[in-house]
C-alpha cells in the first residue's frame, strides 16, 4: 500500500522532501537556539489544520501556551481560534507527566490527533538522563501506534559540525524516520541559517544544503550554497571550481 504524505505547507521545503514527510513517521528536527525549529513546527501544525484538514497538538515542556500563541501570531497564525474550534490544542506539561500519561496528547475529543509536535526532547536529557533513550523510544513507538505524524524538536548544544548534535549521543537519529538539521553558517562574515535533510526512510529526498530564512510570513527556503564547500562542517570556503574560475578571469 502506498503511504500518503504530510506536507509542511512550506513549498520549497516540501520539494526537498519530495512532497512532504511520510504520514505516520517520526521526524527529528535538531538545531541550535534560534535556527527556526519552533517556526518550522508551528507551520507544520498550522498548515496541517488549515490546509489539509488534520487535527494537531503542540506539546511544550518550557513555554506557557500564551507564549506559543504570541509567537504564532507574529507569523500570522491564530492558534487560539483553532483551539476554540477544537482543531488544535497546546499542552504545557513535563517529561515526567508525559511518560506516565501519553494519552493526554493523543486524546482529542472525538477526533484523532494526526500531527503532534514535542518541544523539546532536550528536556528528557536534562531531567531523565539515565533513561532518555528508552523513554524517547517508547514515546516514538506510542505515537506510531496512534498513526500520528510526529515532530520531535531537539536543541543542539553546539553549531560545530555534524557530531555536535546531541541526537547522535543517544542514538536518537537512528530511532527517528527523518532527521532535519537546522544550523547557523558564517558566509563572508555574515551569519545565515541553513537546512539539510540527513535521512528519510522510505523516500528519496534532496541531498543539498539550502538556505533557510525566517520572514514575517514564516519559514522560507532559498537556494543551495552551491558555490561553497564545507558549509555543514562549519568551515565554508569557495568551491574549487569557483576558485579556478576566478583565477582565470571568470566569475
Amino acid at each position: 500500500m502506498v503511504r500518503g504524505r504530510a506536507p509542511t505547507g512550506v513549498m520549497e521545503f516540501d520539494a526537498m522532501l519530495n512532497g512532504g514527510f511520510m504520514k505516520g513517521d517520526c521526524i527529528l528536527v535538531t538545531g541550535a537556539a534560534g535556527t527556526g525549529k519552533t517556526n518550522l513546527a508551528l507551520q507544520f501544525l498550522y498548515n496541517g489544520v488549515t490546509k489539509y484538514g488534520e487535527h494537531a497538538v503542540y506539546v511544550t515542556f518550557e513555554q506557557m501556551p500564551d507564549q506559543i500563541y504570541r509567537d504564532a501570531k507574529t507569523l500570522g497564525m491564530n492558534l487560539e481560534k483553532l483551539e476554540e474550534e477544537n482543531r488544535l490544542k497546546v499542552v504545557a506539561t513535563s517529561p515526567d507527566v508525559l511518560v506516565q500519561n501519553p494519552d493526554m496528547i493523543t486524546d482529542f475529543s472525538s477526533e484523532r490527533a494526526e500531527r503532534i509536535v514535542i518541544d523539546s526532547i532536550s528536556y528528557f536529557e536534562l531531567s531523565r538522563k539515565d533513561s532518555v533513550r528508552d523513554e524517547i523510544y517508547a514515546l516514538i513507538r506510542y505515537l506510531k501506534t496512534k498513526g500520528a505524524t510526529s515532530m520531535l524538536l531537539h536543541e543542539a548544544q553546539t553549531t560545530d559540525g555534524l557530531h555536535g548534535f546531541g541526537p547522535y549521543e543517544h542514538g536518537l537519529s537512528f530511532l527517528a524516520d527523518t532527521v532535519v538539521v537546522l544550523k547557523y553558517v558564517e558566509i563572508e562574515s555574515a551569519i545565515r541559517r541553513a537546512v539539510a535533510i540527513l535521512k528519510m526512510r522510505g523516500s528519496d529526498h534532496e541531498k543539498t544544503l539550502r538556505e533557510l530564512k525566517i520572514t514575517p510570513k514564516g519559514i522560507e527556503v532559498g537556494g543551495s550554497f552551491d558555490q561553497w564547500e564545507g558549509v555543514l562542517s562549519g568551515a565554508p570556503h569557495k568551491s574549487f571550481a569557483i576558485r579556478m574560475s576566478k583565477a582565470f578571469g571568470g566569475i
